[in-house]
């Protein structure tokens, strides 16, 4: 059973102290500022944004974009600057998503960061990034229980 990228990209991002302390669990799959969310706090969407299929491997080579919410421009650069120092770290991570347990090759910074502002949240500063992520298709059988 191929296993869900991007539940393990958004646990893997959920598990960093430093983006938690942050914007706690204030992480969504879609596209836009997450509708459970209280206004004006950070937070960060994640979306599949394409990739490279690999036709001889049971991997996925992703690009993922990544928008990041902050009530000012200093705040949503927080969050990016979190999250890209988190991709500088990553390197065959098991991660535990939905469909059991996954590998993440790596997540590297694909573009530098991009301002907006959304007015349709009041002018809320948004930061885009976009990265590249390597995936394993398959779950991992674990023997041991692995913490997250």
């Amino acid at each position: 059973m191929m296993i869900d990228p991007l539940d393990l990209v958004i646990n893997y991002l959920i598990a960093d102290s430093t983006l938690s302390t942050l914007i706690g669990v204030n992480i969504a799959e879609s596209h836009e500022y997450g509708t459970n969310w209280a206004p004006g706090s950070g937070g960060v969407s994640v979306t599949i944004d394409g990739g490279q299929p690999e036709i001889y491997l049971p991997i996925q080579k992703l690009r993922l974009e990544v928008l990041c919410y902050g009530s000012t421009y200093e705040d949503a650069f927080k969050i990016y600057r979190a999250i890209h120092d988190v991709s500088r770290t990553t390197e065959r991570v098991v991660v535990h998503g939905a469909d059991g347990y996954g590998l993440i090759y790596y997540i590297l910074p694909q573009s530098g960061p991009t301002k907006m502002l959304d007015p349709d949240l009041g002018d809320m500063d948004i930061i885009i990034g976009f990265f590249e992520c390597l995936i394993s298709e398959e779950t991992l059988t674990i023997e041991e229980e692995i913490p997250n």
